[in-house]
């Protein structure tokens, strides 16, 4: 299917569609010719739609870029079980202060906490898996996104194509 038919479909803007190409957000199954338009397929799809589910929601795609463009390249779905991309926010770090040599060392948890940029983690979670996910108290917030979903929707303009 042809990227303009599933921009319009998906009401996402061509144009930023092909910018996330541009800026390695979005990684194409297959190579297209100059002068030719972009042929996707159902994989490229569902990686649009969910570049356009992550914009919509408010989070910059470009801050959790190489984690949410390595999570997208190995986007996969749970055969017969409900399937969600969760990306999750951790803004907490620790500062570890130097040992005396032959000292005690000092254990996670025991450092200076910080406040730092944040840090985005992206991993396909089954349903029965979901809530000890979201319930890891290093995440400040979690983005749920239902794969299964995303997939019917998908299927429901690819088979008319």
């Amino acid at each position: 299917m042809r990227l303009s038919a599933i921009c319009n479909e998906l009401d996402l803007p061509k144009g930023r569609v092909e910018q996330w190409g541009h800026r390695g957000l979005l990684v194409f199954d297959n190579e297209t010719k100059p002068g030719a338009a972009r042929e996707c397929t159902k994989a490229d799809a569902a990686r649009i739609a969910m570049l356009g589910y992550l914009s919509n929601s408010g989070i910059s795609v470009e801050a959790a870029a190489k984690q949410i463009a390595q999570a997208m390249k190995h986007l996969f779905l749970f055969t017969g079980e409900k399937s969600f991309l969760v990306i999750s926010s951790s803004r907490a770090g620790e500062i570890i202060p130097p040992t005396p040599r032959g000292g005690p060392g000092v254990k996670k948890g025991e450092g200076v906490q910080i406040v730092t940029d944040p840090h985005f983690l992206a991993d396909a979670v089954r349903e029965r898996d979901l809530a000890s996910h979201l319930g890891n108290p290093e995440f400040d917030y979690s983005l749920v996104f239902d794969l299964t979903e995303i997939e019917a929707r998908i299927d429901e303009f690819w088979l008319e194509a």
